[in-house]
This record gives C-alpha cells, structure tokens and sequence, in this order.
C-alpha cells in the first residue's frame, strides 16, 4: 500500500554487499532526496527506476563509480534543479 509509505529520503545506507544487484525499482516511494554516493559500490547496477517520487533536486556525485549504468527513470516527479 503506498500510502503506507513515509521514506522522504533514499532508504539505502550500505549498498557494499549489494555488488551483484543490476536493477532497483524504487517508484512511488515519496522519496524527496538523493544523497551524494548513495548507490556506490553498485558496479554492476544497470536500471534504476525513480517514477512517480517526489525528488526536486539531484545532487552531484549521485551515480558516482556506476559503470554500467544504462538507463535512469524520473518520470513523474518535480525535479528543477540538477547540481553539476
């Protein structure tokens, strides 16, 4: 139930023991902020989806050390600034 969610923030701490993880699906999860180096150590991340949040703002250094990063979803969302 999405209404049962009430993350603002990305809910990862530690990705380190996620270094197999290609895909994350985090859509409709009210998320407002990313922070900087949140997904590091994710070499092997390819798709992430960030649909149907509320981020306003990225910050640089989000997708830091992704490699093989292939496609990045923020459709639906209230984004107006993108830090360099």
């Amino acid at each position: 139930n999405h209404a049962e969610r009430a993350s603002t923030d990305c809910p990862f701490n530690k990705t380190s023991s996620l270094t197999n993880l290609e895909a994350i699906d985090l859509s409709e999860n009210y998320l407002k902020k990313l922070f900087e180096n949140v997904f590091s150590g994710l070499v092997n991340l390819k798709n992430i989806n960030f649909s149907y949040n509320q981020i306003e703002e990225l910050e640089p250094f989000i997708f830091n050390g992704l490699v093989n990063l292939e496609e990045i979803n923020f459709s639906n969302n209230m984004i107006k600034t993108i830090n360099p």
